[in-house]
């Protein structure tokens, strides 16, 4: 076996334990509608504290794993609590729930060839069209999965792998197998150098046909293509790759419309090297009958966060839950701000008199102690997140009105294309904010985890080589009051608490939704510094 698809297999692995997307995340628990009537639902609970496998800022992280609807109630399902919404006077309570230990254990013990021999003959799964049941399954067919070839000594060209999407139906024994793209497709196309491993989202039907979302693992070079697959009863597999969306995996999708006319709606997200989650296009419809799409992010939507993790339609309204929070929208109407509701998973504590409130997440000297208690909104962890208040220890970042103006000694810079039409690079400390049309903000799973990376960083020190640098602010919102080639000038709207000095609660609040009417001025400064 080549040394690339041994790695495939391996990040395979690491990938699938560190983020699992929607196609692998829980199935509805028996009996989860609780017998305690959904109004008398606590409003907040403590916060959990972080397994042994993770970091302190796991905690905040409510990652949707599903999404339960009823008559009565819609439930948001992640690992360490349920959000219940109650339909009848629109208020939300929650549930506690336990991490399991298959999703917080990291990959030490899996059994390698095992591995390998599911990737190479994955089960089937059962699925129904109407009054028909099929087989289907997708499956990475790599030379390196390959056990004759390997045992031969010879050497497979090194772009024979191919993704297959193969179909068993009734009264038939043999698959139909649609080649869903190749090795040289992504190669082609600058997405990537091998074949991620696939898998499929649940699927969702409309008339005579079927449809799926296509994930695949991403990072080291292993990427594939943006695939919506359709089986259809007479036409059998079509397959949509809307060319826009590029590499793009699909974190879930559902469908409104008529069977002539159906909208698909999607999730979307990126993955890398230890980073099971980073933004791409957020929530997207796909027309399929025309090939026509339309992208609503954070920055053009009032979105409350970047990657949209489960989609639900409830009759003319569309729920999509995210890291952040969820919102629900009329799906005939998406475009219109004010028909949007959202609500955010927030973490709160209220803080006693005498609490220091530091400038920084390792500053020595505070710069306010709080002379009457206060309920402040937790926005980060640093540390493993013990209860030592030392300073230096595990903090919180918490919101922080007043807000504290920082200078850097860094700047912006633009590095045009190389022979290409295709906009440049540009790079300035706040890059990993979103600019909402008042201010820079940072939703959770905006933020990249670099787990083998040094871990993830915001705007801080320049040593990015460590998870300890001294952070001025990873997800506080910010005013950009100067930015020039060699400096940045902010006012960031956090500070940082000792983690001893907090007894945090999650709780569900209304999100604010602001216009998009305000002009970015980062992309002032980049068009300044174009060529």
């Amino acid at each position: 076996m080549n040394i690339l698809g041994r790695w495939a297999g391996l990040s395979g692995i690491l990938v699938a334990l560190a983020g699992c997307s929607s196609q692998a995340g829980y199935a509805p628990e028996a009996g989860s509608e609780t017998a305690i009537p959904c109004e008398e639902l606590p409003a907040r609970l403590p916060l959990q504290a972080a397994t042994e496998y993770e970091r302190g800022f796991d905690r905040l992280n409510f990652q949707p794993r599903s999404m339960e609807l009823t008559d009565q109630t819609v439930a948001v399902v992640s690992d360490r609590y349920r959000y219940v919404f109650c339909k009848r006077d629109r208020t939300w309570g929650l549930l506690a729930r336990e991490a399991s230990e298959a999703e917080a254990a990291p990959a030490a013990g899996q059994d390698y060839d095992s591995y390998l021999d599911d990737l190479a003959d994955p089960p089937y799964s059962t699925v129904n069209l109407g009054q028909t049941s099929y087989q289907v399954r997708v499956r990475l067919d790599a030379p390196w999965l390959d056990e004759d070839l390997q045992s031969d000594g010879t050497e497979p060209p090194e772009n024979a792998g191919q993704v297959l999407f193969e179909v068993i139906a009734p009264g038939s024994s043999r698959p139909t197998t649609t080649v869903v793209y190749t090795t040289s497709d992504i190669r082609d196309r600058n997405l990537g150098f091998d074949l991620g491993v696939p898998s499929l989202s649940q699927p969702v039907s409309s008339g005579d046909s079927l449809w799926w979302g296509l994930s695949f693992e991403q990072g080291e070079g292993n990427s594939g293509i943006a695939t919506i697959v359709q089986l259809d009863a007479t036409q059998g597999v079509i397959l949509h790759q809307p060319e826009t969306l590029g590499s793009a995996q699909f974190t879930d999708i559902d469908i409104t419309g008529s069977p002539e006319a159906p909208t698909l709606w999607l999730g979307t997200q990126y993955a890398g090297e230890g980073n099971p989650y980073l933004p791409a296009h957020g929530l997207v419809t796909y027309q399929p009958m025309d090939g026509s799409l339309e992208r609503f992010t954070f920055e053009n939507s009032p979105l409350g966060g970047t990657i949209p993790r489960q989609l639900a339609v409830d009759g003319e309204r569309l729920w999509v839950a995210m890291a952040d929070g969820v919102c629900q929208l009329p799906w005939a109407a998406a475009a219109d701000y004010g028909a949007w509701d959202c609500w955010q998973f927030a973490v709160q504590a209220r803080v006693g008199a005498g609490a220091k409130l530091y400038p920084s997440s390792q500053a020595i000297d505070p710069i306010e102690e709080l002379v009457q208690d206060r309920t402040l909104t937790l926005l980060w962890l640093t540390g493993p997140g013990e209860a030592d208040a030392s300073a230096g220890s595990s903090r919180y970042e918490v919101t922080y009105a007043p807000g504290i103006i920082v200078t850097l000694e860094t700047g912006a810079d633009y590095y045009p294309p190389e022979n290409s039409a295709d906009e440049g690079w540009f790079s300035w400390p706040g890059q990993g904010w979103y600019w909402n049309g008042e201010r820079f903000t940072r939703p959770f799973d905006g933020v990249a985890l670099n787990y083998v990376g040094g871990g993830p960083y915001g705007i801080g020190s320049e040593d990015f080589a460590a998870y300890e640098t001294d952070w001025h602010t990873m997800r506080g919102s910010f005013d950009l009051l100067a930015l020039s080639r060699n400096t940045t000038q902010i006012r960031h709207y956090s500070a940082w608490i000792d983690a001893g000095a907090v007894n945090p609660y999650v709780t569900v609040e209304p999100a604010a939704v602001t216009v998009m009417d305000g002009a970015n001025p980062a992309l002032v400064v980049r068009d300044q510094l174009k060529p």
